[in-house]
């Protein structure tokens, strides 16, 4: 992977740039490393760099949203990821105790989100 940089300079509506830094500032980046991330939507074969690039992403995604907003889009993605592994074969004994403790925290998430509702 090519990790040299160059410097560019670009014309962006007043409302990207401002999100731009935003973004960048709440997720400790730069706001190189902000349009790094957005571009590099790519697989990548390594299972640690995929996960850090997802959480990355979904941060960015999020960076707009309410604290509570934010908590409840989190057990969303908690809750599609077990049942992302419900639906593969679970062969190794890390994929069982994932799986188990993505069932709690989807549990937990019902429970948060049932709270919401009778609010």
């Amino acid at each position: 992977m090519d990790d040299s940089k160059e410097k560019i300079q670009v014309e962006v509506k007043t409302t990207t740039a401002e999100t731009l830094r935003q973004t960048a500032q709440k997720n400790g980046l730069s706001k190189g490393e902000v349009i790094d991330q957005l571009i590099t939507q790519k697989l990548d074969n390594d299972p640690w760099n995929a996960a850090m690039l997802a959480t990355a992403n979904f941060k960015v995604l999020t960076s707009k949203l309410s604290q509570e907003d934010f908590k409840q889009a989190a057990l969303y993605a908690v809750m599609d990821l077990v049942r992302i592994l419900q639906n593969s074969a679970a062969t190794t004994e890390y994929e069982k105790k994932m799986g188990q403790f993505l069932e709690i925290a989807a549990k937990k998430a019902a429970e948060y989100k049932e709270q919401e509702e009778n609010a």
